[in-house]
């Protein structure tokens, strides 16, 4: 399913490249890398200092953010 999304937007979207953000706990990072997305940086603390209570994962709290890029043209 993925493929097909990129897929459209490759053919759909007046863009260069897709720039996501997801937390640096679940398999997301991982996911998007094998659809060839890219680690670009991570913002620390991200979900720490952006949320007024604490955000978890299963049993493990979100704290650093991880964005991902991938190139459509």
């Amino acid at each position: 399913m993925m493929k097909q999304l990129i897929t459209y937007l490759k053919e759909n979207l007046a863009a260069d490249e897709l720039i996501l953000g997801t937390d640096d706990v679940s398999n997301n990072v991982a996911f998007y890398e094998k659809c060839g997305f890219t680690i670009t940086h991570k913002i620390s603390n991200y979900f720490l200092d952006n949320y007024d209570h604490p955000i978890f994962e299963g049993k493990v709290q979100l704290k650093d953010k991880i964005y991902l890029r991938k190139k459509l043209k």
